[in-house]
């Protein structure tokens, strides 16, 4: 389980924080991402934060852990 907006969710070992955020129907932006490609987080667009991690993450390229606090909104 990881926590996104507040919510507990579960995850599939190896999915990313934008495939789990997709699923849960929030919006978070792209440009790049393509599910036909490999994600490489080049144009930075699906950004997220993370509690603990200092700099905002590509949520395209970020594998989902246990007990992460995703926020995909924020100011």
């Amino acid at each position: 389980m990881l926590t996104l907006d507040g919510e507990q969710v579960s995850f599939t070992e190896g999915e990313t924080l934008y495939e789990v955020s997709e699923r849960h129907r929030r919006e978070v932006p792209t440009l790049c991402y393509d599910d036909r490609l490999e994600a490489f987080g080049a144009c930075r667009l699906c950004v997220v934060e993370v509690e603990g991690i200092r700099n905002p993450v590509a949520s395209c390229t970020t594998k989902a852990s246990e007990g992460m606090v995703v926020k995909t909104k924020t100011e």
